[in-house]
């Protein structure tokens, strides 16, 4: 009997590992600026050109609350700064007017290269905004990494994912 619940305890502890290693990998599967050779492809598909080359100057570019510079950026700072620099729009600073913003984009079949994506990530309210790139990958300064790609696919960003929006006329 002992050995019995030794084995199940063994099993617990190897399907508790197995897990965390396979949502650490999940965790693993955005884009760094130490990968960017290995997907230089992926950034040298999206139509855009001149978005292609301002997010190569962007990645790793670190978070910082309230700014919009290379030296530190929040998530709208950075979208604002893309949107200026690549489609020579003005946004205004900040996720929760930024949704206001364009037209609401309703299935993600539908999300095209530029459209804004809104999550609810503080208090049930939008407080994240990205912008999509193409297959379900989107381009983002994150508080913890900073400006780098990910998936709509994560987990988080999954149960985050609020709407997405387009302000471009034609992409």
């Amino acid at each position: 009997m002992q050995s019995l619940k030794y084995k199940a305890y063994l099993i617990g502890l190897f399907l508790v590992f197995f897990s965390v290693s396979s949502y650490s990998q999940e965790l693993d599967s955005t884009f760094s600026p130490e990968l960017l050779n290995g997907y230089q492809y992926f950034l040298c598909e999206l139509k855009n050109e001149v978005l292609q080359e301002k997010i190569e100057e962007w990645l790793g570019t670190p978070y910082k609350s309230g700014c919009n510079s290379k030296s530190g950026t929040d998530c709208s700072g950075f979208v604002q700064s893309i949107y200026k620099e690549v489609y020579n729009m003005d946004l205004i600073h900040g996720s929760r007017a930024m949704v206001k913003e364009g037209e609401r984009v309703k299935k993600l079949s539908e999300l095209k290269e530029g459209d804004l994506l809104f999550f609810k990530t503080e208090h049930h309210r939008v407080s994240h905004v990205g912008i999509y790139l193409k297959d379900g990958l989107f381009v983002h300064a994150s508080t913890s990494n900073g400006v780098e790609i990910a998936s709509l696919e994560l987990p988080y960003y999954k149960k985050t994912y609020f709407r997405a929006g387009r302000v471009l006329n034609e992409n």
